[in-house]
């Protein structure tokens, strides 16, 4: 969505300086100032742009949670292969670290740019993710089948709240002719 810009001028008026009233002269001198124009740029009201990088979307955020909780119990799914796998590795693991760090320590700032690149590659990954999982949960034959249970159920119990409702009413209403017969 772009912004618009509107412009509005805006002209003063020539003022006159007033110099103090002379002791022995009731005459008073006016001079004329000179006028501005003066131009005013307002943004129209709206919502931000979507290219402004600090825009914050709550479903994508939600959607991020979602699918970070989905990669999480991928990952521990898949641990005891993994730790099959790696078992062996772990000497050319730690012979590798030395360069790895070597890396980070020679220019922190280009380390710092990628890590920000990646840190918002996974949290759009994780968003896209989350966004799936809940779009197979919608379709799930389950989700519908809990929707249907839970409509009978809130129906059912609109049955029974008019029901005591009624029967309050008609307690109320015998319990006052009672009262009329006994007094």
């Amino acid at each position: 969505m772009a912004t618009t810009s509107t412009k509005s001028t805006r002209t003063t008026r020539p003022k006159t300086a007033r110099k103090a009233a002379p002791k022995a002269s009731s005459r008073t001198v006016s001079t004329p100032v000179a006028s501005a124009t003066v131009e005013v740029r307002t943004k129209a009201a709206g919502r931000p742009r979507a290219s402004y990088a600090t825009y914050y979307d709550p479903r994508k955020a939600l959607f991020a949670y979602l699918g970070a909780g989905d990669a999480a119990i991928a990952t521990v799914r898949s641990v005891p292969d993994k730790v099959v796998e790696l078992s062996g590795k772990v000497g050319e693991t730690v012979g590798q670290l030395p360069g790895r760090f070597a890396g980070i320590l020679r220019d922190p700032r280009e380390t710092g740019g990628r890590v920000t690149g990646r840190i918002t590659r996974t949290y759009d990954d994780f968003a896209v993710r989350g966004e799936r999982l809940a779009g197979r949960i919608r379709s799930s034959a389950y989700t519908k089948r809990a929707i249907d249970q839970s409509r009978a159920a809130r129906s059912q119990v609109k049955g029974a709240v008019t029901s005591v409702r009624k029967a309050a009413e008609t307690a109320t209403v015998a319990s006052r002719e009672a009262l009329k017969k006994v007094s």
